[in-house]
């Protein structure tokens, strides 16, 4: 998505969330494909630029459109619940970074934090 963000996570109209160095943090990752679970269709349907086996997070549109498209046919308030329950679990985790293989990504824990936040906050303006 462009040289000058590098790994940053592209959001849309030139928004980024800044990924963060990872380096000695991802041997001690935790895992939060569990929290995940229940939300995997809707994460699968965010994967439109690619597949995340290739391009992890690069292969989903997190844009506010792509986000809208993803979520339709979930009840908003019960994707909202299930992501605010992603986001309470990913908190808790005492390892600075946190990795999904069916995200295919290992990122910071704050930065998936702030991944969340925007997702549920584009959620909430389509409801």
């Amino acid at each position: 998505m462009g040289s000058r963000h590098g790994d940053d996570i592209f959001v849309g109209e030139n928004n980024w969330i800044p990924f963060a160095d990872l380096e000695g943090t991802q041997s001690s990752a935790t895992n939060i494909d569990f929290a995940l679970a229940s939300t995997s269709s809707f994460w699968k349907a965010l994967e439109t630029q690619c597949v995340s086996d290739c391009c992890g997070f690069d292969a989903f549109d997190f844009s506010r459109e792509g986000i809208a498209a993803a979520s339709h046919g979930w009840d908003s308030s019960a994707l909202i619940a299930e992501l605010e329950a992603i986001r309470s679990v990913v908190a808790a985790v005492s390892s600075r970074a946190v990795v999904s293989s069916m995200l295919n990504n290992y990122c910071e824990k704050n930065t998936f934090l702030k991944l969340i936040d925007h997702v549920v906050a584009c959620v909430r303006r389509g409801a």
